[in-house]
């Protein structure tokens, strides 16, 4: 079965209808999403629920006093490094199981770009290898650039730190403010990566890289459009965010400041039922943090589509201006030949 939702990938025309409609999408088909995706996005909450834990209750009380008693972090570490151990498995494993969750709606954008239409899932939970085995692709390809990014700003620190004879702690604000610069910079070349990357989801025609060769200087023709809706989608997901992790800062700052005060001798005075809670709390944070970054993705797709468009009726065009100038050199080549 397919839900009609009266939207074409390429319909789109303006910034706000790229909005709009990108959220539309995922909110009508949020029902089948969450049909599809419902294991991974448990499996990413349980991800999320051990890391709150290790993170907010079990590490900060088992090193607070050994802080304030003068132990190394290297001590620390050698201490509790099976807990360490948890918590890097976690975090890694968190991670995979994340871009497993989002290829969920790279699936249905997929099938939404090709019939107009997001198929229905026929089970409760299913499985697109396609999609799953294109998502870890790019965020892996991805993850290189975004290295390669890291290095260079590093570079531009260590050349100012070495001209300026200092390090990056104790530069001059012009220096730190320099680096802010250049950073925003390259954030802002690799911007029109939003629109390739999409694109290599969507379409099956070309590799990563090779779309990326291609398709980068046409994304950047319509960067001014691009830019505004990426920057729609941030705003409104920092504002949702910034409600989910209010739960998560206040149990953090509560559990902060109940262990500073057990490590200098006060009593914990904390409810025995705080670690469940705060593992509920973080299960949870994890589920509609990873959902609602997958709704960022629908607008992008739909700006993608719309430069796809607009290039695409770029070239009909100049096509049919070069047939229509070989159709008039070709009529005065005859006119001449009878003259």
């Amino acid at each position: 079965m397919e839900k009609k939702t009266g939207l074409s990938l390429y319909s789109s025309t303006t910034i706000r209808s790229c909005i709009v409609d990108g959220y539309k999408l995922f909110a009508t088909n949020f029902t089948s999403l969450l049909k599809s995706s419902w294991l991974s996005a448990v499996l990413f909450g349980i991800c999320c629920s051990i890391i709150g834990l290790i993170e907010v209750i079990y590490l900060p009380r088992a090193i607070a006093s050994e802080v304030i008693n003068g132990m190394s972090a290297q001590q620390v570490i050698a201490n509790h490094q099976d807990i360490c151990i948890l918590f890097v498995v976690a975090l890694v494993i968190g991670g995979i199981i994340e871009i497993w969750l989002y290829s969920h709606s790279v699936s249905q954008i997929r099938s939404f770009a090709t019939n107009a239409t997001v198929a229905k899932p026929t089970k409760w939970f299913s499985f697109d290898k396609k999609a799953t085995w294109k998502t870890f692709k790019a965020f892996f390809f991805l993850l290189i650039i975004a290295f390669i990014a890291m290095m260079a700003v590093s570079l531009c620190t260590m050349i100012m730190s070495t001209i300026s004879g200092t390090t990056m702690e104790s530069a001059p604000t012009t220096t730190k403010v320099f680096i802010a610069i250049i950073t925003i910079i390259i954030c802002l070349v690799l911007l029109p990566l939003a629109a390739t990357t999409m694109g290599y989801l969507i379409h099956d025609d070309l590799g990563f890289f090779k779309r990326v060769l291609k398709r980068y200087r046409v994304a950047t023709k319509h960067y001014s459009q691009l830019f505004s809706v990426v920057l729609g989608g941030v705003i409104i997901t920092i504002a949702i965010m910034s409600l989910l992790t209010l739960p998560v800062i206040i149990l953090a700052t509560a559990n902060m400041q109940a262990n500073m005060g057990n490590a200098n001798g006060d009593p914990l005075n904390m409810p025995s039922y705080m670690p469940i809670l705060t593992g509920l709390i973080f299960f949870m944070f994890g589920i509609l943090k990873s959902y609602l970054n997958m709704s960022f993705l629908y607008p992008v797709a739909f700006v993608s589509g719309q430069i796809e468009k607009r290039e695409m009726e770029r070239r009909e065009a100049d096509l049919q201006a070069g047939i229509n100038t070989n159709g008039e050199n070709n009529s005065n080549n005859c006119m001449s030949t009878n003259n």
